[in-house]
């Protein structure tokens, strides 16, 4: 028969093996142990429930601007893939479901969206721009061949020169034409299209087709059937003979 301080110290060693708990939260059906939280750090499930939301398996408390809540209202600690507290900033909801964006990391510089969903971008968020069905896009301006940004049919287009020298033809289509290039002092329009003109504005003049042409160390301009001629005298010298054609 065991003895009653043998079973008294059975009894003792029985109570000190049950783990003890710091902090208990008050329910309507009892209480809940809420370790390692205090009663200021519980977060609580759609049902009411409360919960200790920690950094992975350790007894770090998840910061509470690092808990997001689903689309069914319950709670979760928001990491990176290391077990570092997401940034704010870096939580985003794809489908609704709190997802946590290495931004800043290769692959994902930026976020953008796409009918309503979040896209890591692999540029920053200045070089993201979007098509004509709002599909969000990397165009890393200075970069070799894009100078500048235009759009075509509402579609951007990395365009290999300045934005002053981009020009558009009759369908909207962006091309470059570098003025001040000996060959293109001045672009000048025939049927909507661009044309780069060796001449400046002063000396362009336009033909009965609308070509345009350069008509340079002319005294004077006077015209013919609709077309300019390059006259050596002052247009106060000129006159028109029985055919119209001008002379000085």
């Amino acid at each position: 028969m065991f003895s009653f301080r043998f079973l008294f110290a059975i009894s003792l060693f029985s109570l000190s093996s049950v783990q003890s708990c710091t902090t208990e939260m008050p329910l309507t059906d009892g209480k809940k142990c809420i370790d390692p939280c205090t009663m200021s750090q519980v977060s609580f499930t759609n049902d009411g429930q409360p919960v200790c939301l920690t950094i992975g398996d350790s007894n770090e408390i998840c910061p509470r601007e690092s808990i997001a809540f689903d689309d069914a209202a319950n709670p979760h600690c928001m990491v990176t893939k290391d077990n570092t507290p997401c940034k704010p900033a870096n939580i985003f909801y794809p489908e609704g479901v709190p997802e946590c964006f290495p931004v800043g990391k290769p692959g994902c510089e930026s976020v953008a969206f796409f009918d309503g969903q979040p896209l890591c971008m692999e540029c920053e968020i200045e070089s993201v721009f979007y098509d004509s069905e709002m599909r969000p896009e990397c165009l890393e301006l200075g970069k070799p061949g894009c100078e500048s940004i235009s759009y075509f049919e509402g579609n951007p287009m990395c365009m290999g020169c300045a934005i002053e020298d981009v020009h558009y033809g009759k369908d909207s289509e962006p091309m470059c034409l570098r003025v001040g290039e000996p060959e293109c002092l001045f672009v000048a329009y025939k049927e909507g299209e661009p044309v780069c003109m060796p001449c400046e504005a002063k000396f362009v003049y336009y033909e009965s087709d609308s070509s345009p042409v350069c008509l340079e160390n002319c005294a004077s301009v006077a015209y013919f059937e609709g077309n300019p001629l390059c006259m050596d005298c002052s247009f106060e010298r000129v006159k028109y003979d029985e055919m119209g054609r001008p002379f000085c």
